[in-house]
């Protein structure tokens, strides 16, 4: 029997169709598998691993996915919501990534514009900065060449005119804005498109499920531990030499699975695994294999948002600080602003990343210099959050000007691993990775190439009632708060109260069976997820 067939007969048995991504596809997914051997397992359900997936099932290949919490629960879904070149990377001279990200922009926008639109950015210069006037000038020349000028060229407005635009802005030394074009997304859904999207292709895909052990099976008879180097292309050879069979084309992986949700294990055989594990590289890593050297320095970035009548902006507004030279957004989104980010080493679990209260008066103080009549204060803010940036650890380099370029690479035989990148970049990630795979096994062959362009237009739920019936049956959501972090907007939940919370808290535990235990430590977790990012029911 084909695969496809026997997901179709499997879909038969658990009445289900294609759009249905609920618990029971869970179910029928644990069911493939445990009884199917896969080309690829991807470990980590990010950007990049949903990227990849979704590129690899458009190939023709078996391909699963196991993320160890919510699908995009990680960096994926704290991001500043934009799609763009990184001027600042130009200072750098880092002219590939500049290049690649705006070649991925332009993509985006042409076949995907109903994720990705427009944004235009204001970015003003003062006398006395940093970068000054001229070099700003040139940088944005560079900009619009590295787009082919896609992006429409760069204009320049006069102190007069930018003051007329943004009377608010600090007129002390003002020498004018540059005024150009890049994009904003939902970060949140270009991951769940193309999680979706994979989906519809056959990919077999399974939340909180935690990988706990990976081993090459050379044989029925012989199973070897992998070991992971460092990240050299000398060191991966050596390790898969080290770990080879005598047929070292026919060795598969047997990977270990923890099932959070069911409290069971299992097991998975893959031809190859691919590590996307975000900035939980390190940390898994440890766990999986002996030899383990670190790859990753980690950097926390918040965001705050701003009442929009607190602080109004048509375009975004770039503010290049004199305090430490960092590039802070101020973001148009909806009925409100985002402001953001902030680049602290951070040295723990990434799942522990909150914002703190220095983070907050930092930006505050940031955009009040450049607004001082705003006099913005704590209690302007609605809501804020924290992501951890996975960057490939370098040396002899500050935080706010470390490489975003991505790293692939074998770390053990027939596991591949990918580390670092930014998600303007993620499609072309994933291209790099299935071109990777295909090198290093060539067992791993392309069956056919489906055209992957659009990525699904996802239904957006006009009240929380129906987003949490959505969750339930098209978002494989299973947790309260994974529901309001991922599967509402942040307009729902400012305005949200306590009747409507009620009604919600009660369908999902009709649905899942909660007992009252149950459904308290889903209160507990919720009300914990409110405090950290500031939200007040009403």
């Amino acid at each position: 029997m084909s695969f496809t067939l026997k997901i179709q007969t499997l879909e038969k048995k658990y009445k289900l169709n294609l759009e249905s991504f609920n618990f029971a596809r869970r179910q029928l997914n644990r069911e493939l598998l445990t009884t199917e051997e896969f080309d690829i397992v991807v470990v980590g359900g990010g950007i990049v691993g949903t990227a990849f997936v979704n590129q690899a099932s458009h190939a023709g290949l078996k391909v699963a996915l196991l993320e160890a919490s919510h699908f995009g629960s990680g960096t994926s879904s704290r991001t500043s919501k934009l799609i763009h070149g990184g001027l600042r990377y130009l200072e750098q001279w880092d002219f590939k990534l500049v290049f690649e990200s705006l070649k991925e922009r332009s993509w985006l926008l042409k076949h995907n514009g109903h994720l990705v639109k427009k944004l235009p950015f204001v970015f003003p210069i003062y006398k006395g900065d940093r970068i000054p006037k001229w070099k700003m000038s040139l940088g944005f020349w560079l900009y619009d060449c590295l787009s082919l000028f896609k992006g429409g060229k760069h204009t320049f407005l006069n102190t007069k005119a930018i003051l007329k635009k943004y009377p608010h802005l600090k007129a002390e030394n003002l020498q004018g804005a540059f005024l150009y074009t890049d994009a904003q997304m939902n970060d949140v859904a270009v991951t769940r498109a193309n999680l979706l999207s994979s989906h519809k292709q056959g990919a077999v895909l399974s939340n909180y499920s935690e990988v706990i052990k990976i081993e090459t099976v050379a044989s029925a008879e012989q199973t070897t531990k992998t070991n992971a180097e460092q990240p050299t292309n000398a060191n991966a050879e050596q390790s898969t030499k080290t770990n080879a069979s005598k047929n070292p084309s026919q060795a598969v992986n047997k990977i270990q699975v923890y099932d959070k949700l069911l409290n069971q294990n299992f097991s998975i055989t893959a031809k190859h695994v691919l590590l996307s594990l975000g900035p939980w590289t390190d940390i898994v890593g440890k766990k999986l294999f002996s030899n383990w050297k670190p790859f990753l320095s980690l950097s926390q970035g918040s965001h705050v948002y701003i009442k929009k009548e607190r602080l109004f902006c048509e375009e975004a507004i770039v503010i290049n600080s004199n305090k430490d030279g960092r590039i802070i957004f101020v973001i148009p989104s909806g009925e409100y602003t985002l402001v953001g980010t902030t680049e602290t080493p951070f040295y723990k679990d990434p799942s522990l990343a909150k914002t703190e209260e220095e983070d907050i008066q930092y930006l505050l103080s940031e955009v009040n210099a450049f607004f001082p009549n705003k006099n913005l204060q704590k209690k302007d803010c609605v809501s804020y959050f924290s992501g951890v940036r996975p960057l490939v650890a370098t040396t002899n380099k500050s935080n706010g000007v470390k490489s975003r370029e991505h790293w692939i690479g074998l770390v053990a035989q027939h596991v591949s691993m990918v580390v670092g990148g930014k998600f303007t970049t993620h499609r072309k990630m994933s291209k790099d990775i299935i071109n990777h795979i295909y090198k290093a096994n060539k067992s791993i062959k392309k069956t056919s190439q489906k055209k992957l362009d659009t990525l699904p237009n996802l239904e957006s739920p006009k009240d929380v009632i129906s987003a949490a019936a959505d969750a339930i049956e098209k978002g494989m959501c299973f947790y309260l708060s994974d529901f309001f972090q991922y599967h509402t907007t942040l307009d729902m939940r400012q305005k949200l109260t306590t009747k409507v919370l009620c009604k919600v808290e009660a369908l999902f535990a009709h649905k899942y069976f909660w007992t009252s235990e149950e459904l308290e430590k889903q209160k507990q977790s919720l009300a914990k997820y409110f405090k950290d990012c500031g939200i007040k029911l009403h």
